[in-house]
């Protein structure tokens, strides 16, 4: 059975949010062309209550059409690739496909966010990134929830699973609240 909802920070979710959103924009149309039938159908005026409720169903539709268009350019990693980092990173805490937002400026695409007791180092694909913009922008975030630590952004693949490879290993089951918290922050500012 395929699984409606799948949690941010999940291998697949950038593909999982594009098929619901196109699904809702889909269904929001649909409502709003019954909507507008059925009060042209029974007023033969397009001046009805029916007409007034479709155009305010214009607003969700909008909402659902803004993060499909945020979300639509970004992919999963390939496979693989996917679970080489996820083998390098055991039962760590790691999250896949984060599109972190800014209020003004560009989004932040991360592909992988291991966070370890050492800091939270992030791989990107996005070679026009600014990192230091980026880390800016995270630490802020982490601060005003009352959490620091170190930042580290990998641009090559290499450089990170070398990364990965030198930390001990960290069991999400174990590890500090302080972490879970740090992931719980990084998917809240992500789509």
């Amino acid at each position: 059975m395929m699984q409606l909802r799948m949690n941010k920070g999940t291998y697949g979710y950038f593909q999982r949010r594009k098929w619901m959103q196109t699904a809702k924009c889909l269904l929001v149309l649909l409502g709003m062309g019954i909507l507008l039938a059925i009060g042209y159908h029974t007023t033969h005026t397009r001046k009805n209550m029916m007409t007034v409720i479709a155009i305010v169903s214009a607003l969700p539709f909008a909402n659902a059409a803004v993060i499909l268009f945020t979300v639509l350019p970004y992919h999963a990693r390939p496979g693989e690739e996917y679970r080489t980092i996820k083998a390098l990173a055991g039962d760590g805490v790691l999250s896949t496909e984060l599109l972190l937002t800014r209020s003004t400026g560009k989004n932040f695409l991360i592909d992988y966010a291991y966070i370890h007791p050492k800091g939270i180092f992030l791989y990107t694909s996005d070679d026009t990134l600014q990192e230091k913009e980026a880390i800016a922008h995270i630490k802020g975030i982490l601060a005003g929830h009352g959490l620091h630590t170190e930042i580290k952004i990998d641009k090559h693949l290499e450089q990170y699973q070398n990364h990965l490879k030198a930390l001990e290993p960290v069991h999400r089951s174990d590890c500090a609240e302080e972490l879970l918290k740090i992931e719980g922050v990084l998917h809240a500012i992500s789509i």
